[in-house]
């Protein structure tokens, strides 16, 4: 509808995540949402199906080129228990120079799978290399993780990379929003992406 800021979407049966706000619309039933379509500002309404991890840059540039200088930015979209309490969540990071054309002699390409489990006092995300022809993702950097559809937890205790205990203000917990965001430090690597954290 013309000058309309509303709009109805209708959710299938699943786990549904706002893009923007990290905020649960939907947790198992299928139903049809009223969800904000503000004109002007410059998005548009975008979700997130549970049980999907979406590798984004932080920021976008005119080429593949520069885009590539900039850091990493992960979305964790948990999705419904399985029947011991644990959820797992899956996805595909496909990386190339994003300029020789896939059918050329000497093509090379980086595939990395991603992974998020967690129960209710732990949870972990980590990264396998399946193929690693294109040297360049060695250096790509990792700014931060969003975990969305956390398990409710009073707070937090603890959050590793690897065997590192990051700092208390590198994390943010809202239990209310079933959300954990992490920042890393400016030289965090996709090869050094090993996180968990503890309640």
């Amino acid at each position: 509808m013309k000058g309309a800021h509303q709009m109805e979407v209708v959710f299938p049966s699943d786990y549904w995540y706002d893009f923007h706000t990290g905020s649960p619309i939907v947790e198992g039933i299928a139903r049809t949402v009223t969800v904000d379509s503000p004109l002007g500002e410059g998005r548009v309404p975008l979700f997130i199906r549970g049980g999907n991890i979406v590798p984004m840059f932080q920021y976008a540039n005119t080429t593949t080129t520069d885009t590539q200088k900039n850091p990493f930015w992960f979305m964790v979209a948990n999705g419904p228990p399985l029947a011991n309490g644990s959820r797992h969540c899956m996805g595909d990071l496909y990386i190339d120079d994003g300029e020789t054309p896939l059918d050329t002699q000497g093509h090379q390409y980086t595939l990395i799978k991603m992974h998020y489990k967690d129960d209710q006092k732990q949870g972990r995300m980590w990264l396998e290399t399946m193929v690693s022809e294109y040297a360049k993702y060695r250096s790509m950097r990792v700014a931060g993780v969003d975990i969305l559809g956390m398990p409710d937890n009073d707070d937090i205790q603890s959050v590793q990379l690897g065997d590192t205990n990051l700092p208390a203000s590198s994390y943010k917990f809202s239990n209310g929003n079933k959300h954990l965001q992490v920042t890393f430090s400016p030289s965090t690597t996709l090869e050094s992406l090993n996180l968990s954290w503890q309640a």
